[in-house]
């Protein structure tokens, strides 16, 4: 994983009105987060949303190195961006 991003496990374990409220709330607040960081990144990196986006994913997963970032980037880059579920799977 990335070192910017850091795990985040959310469970509500009495699932009353007012808890289900803040459980959407956060929910909600962590989805902008995610959009705002994406943009942000698009920026940073200037490549696409849609780069961005993939590049966020493989940042989440235990798999992602730079080198499998700069490799999703050039796939990007030269329109044949991969599956995003299988690269960098070994």
């Amino acid at each position: 994983m990335h070192h910017d991003l850091t795990a985040v496990s959310i469970s509500v374990d009495s699932p009353t009105e007012d808890n289900m409220k803040a459980f959407c709330e956060a929910a909600n607040a962590m989805q902008d987060a995610t959009i705002e960081y994406i943009n942000l990144l698009s920026d940073e990196l200037k490549i696409s949303t849609g780069c961005a986006s993939d590049v966020y994913y493989l940042r989440t997963r235990s798999r992602w190195t730079p080198e499998l970032e700069a490799e999703l980037i050039r796939l990007h880059a030269a329109r044949t961006p991969p599956n995003m579920c299988e690269f960098g799977c070994k």
